[in-house]
């Protein structure tokens, strides 16, 4: 399990969702934050693959 996947896990326990995230993420406008946009929406598509 990845750093992010153990984070989604968390966060889908505490009731907010990846894309959720992605947005908070985009908004804070943080440079570290960018760096973990990508990778967030690539789980995100994969996971919505189906």
């Amino acid at each position: 399990m990845t750093k992010f996947e153990k984070i989604l896990e968390l966060l889908e326990n505490a009731g907010i969702g990846l894309k959720k995230l992605i947005e908070l993420k985009k908004a804070s406008g943080r440079p570290k934050d960018f760096e973990a946009i990508a990778e967030l929406e690539a789980i995100f598509e994969e996971q919505n693959k189906l």
